[in-house]
């Protein structure tokens, strides 16, 4: 968005300033009113992967606390899929490259960070981590298509 498109958002009252990423956001509120469509497509990701991979694995792992597989969930992925989509959509340039490298990092990270913050084996975790990438990988390729 250029320079002068900006300028019509501006409003006095809600005192609106410039984000590099978020476009304009007010002081007051902070309500964003002109989000970068990376950004917002890396929150539209990362909030389908969060509830297709809590309901996946709460289905692998019933024996575990709701509270607990929700902040598992969230954790491991808030450590994957920045790294995926922030660093590794601007190494990888290949489309089949980038994504299998992605969904084996995912797993495998994933997989080893949940066997360290559960009471699950590695093999658990892991396993857990397959099915909930599948998961999130099939969900989302027909969502986001």
């Amino acid at each position: 968005m250029q320079e002068g498109q900006r300028k019509k958002y501006y409003d006095k009252s809600l005192h609106f300033y410039a984000s590099p990423f978020i476009g304009l956001q007010s002081k007051r509120t902070g309500i964003i009113l002109d989000a970068d469509p990376y950004i917002l497509s890396f929150l539209k990701a990362l909030f389908l992967t969060l509830l297709i991979e809590y309901f996946a694995f709460s289905l692998l792992n019933r024996g575990l606390s709701i509270s607990r597989i929700g902040a598992s969930v969230f954790l491991v992925n808030l450590l994957t899929l920045p790294t995926i989509w922030f660093l590794f959509a601007h190494l990888i340039r290949e489309n089949l490259s980038y994504t299998l490298f992605s969904e084996m990092f995912a797993i495998f990270s994933e997989g080893i960070a949940l066997g360290l913050v559960l009471p699950i084996s590695y093999k658990r975790g892991l396993l857990s981590a397959v099915i909930m990438n599948l998961a999130s990988f099939a969900m989302g390729s027909v969502l986001l298509s």
